[in-house]
């Protein structure tokens, strides 16, 4: 199970990587990375489908997809269950989540931020340019 995006979303986190071993280039963009994308990975590298996790998990199907699309935030609850079966802590699946709030909010408060949702990246708009 390959997010459709998988090798666009790949070639531009090698070109992030790029942008960030040079500290002196201001970056335009904000990575916008749900844990849902860091879930889907993981599945795909054990052999695992949504409704497989889901069991595994002990979760509604319905609730690994939501993670998966990221349209339900993930809870401690969801963070634990998923880390008896991923062996990624709770933590840092809660922390994943926070980062991508924060970041999904700032671009929502203000105009200077457009977001690119092929790519999920926060692009920061050239001067002038309007919403």
């Amino acid at each position: 199970m390959v997010p459709a995006n998988y090798s666009l979303r790949c070639e531009k986190m090698s070109v992030l990587k790029e942008r960030t071993a040079f500290p002196s280039a201001k970056a335009n963009y904000i990575v916008l990375m749900p844990p849902g994308d860091v879930l889907k990975e993981k599945i795909f590298e054990m052999g695992l489908n949504a409704p497989e996790l889901a069991s595994r998990c002990k979760l509604p199907v319905e609730i690994v997809q939501g993670i998966l699309d990221a349209t339900i935030e993930m809870t401690q609850i969801i963070a634990e269950k998923l880390e008896h079966v991923t062996w990624i802590q709770a933590d840092s699946w809660m922390r994943m989540e926070e980062n991508y709030r924060k970041r999904l909010k700032l671009t929502r408060n203000t105009r200077e931020y457009s977001v690119d949702e092929e790519l999920g990246v926060v692009v920061k708009k050239a001067h002038g340019q309007q919403h």
